[in-house]
């Protein structure tokens, strides 16, 4: 991928509201995290539990191949 290609916007942006029905934020976090670890041979897994919070893992390789 180019660099000019991994700073593109990202389509699949959603929108959360709080309480008060206000949005939190763009969305495009998870996607720019993704592409980002990804593009280091690592992988990110998320999981998520209603109520109690989410926990992200990130692997990377250490001799930076996969």
């Amino acid at each position: 991928m180019s660099a000019l290609a991994s700073c593109q916007p990202r389509s699949n942006t959603t929108s959360h509201a709080d309480a008060s029905g206000r949005g939190r934020g763009s969305g495009l976090g998870q996607s720019i995290a993704r592409t980002l670890v990804e593009a280091h041979g690592g992988t990110l897994t998320l999981a998520s539990v209603l109520g109690w919070g989410t926990v992200a893992t990130i692997r990377l390789p250490s001799n930076g191949t996969s």
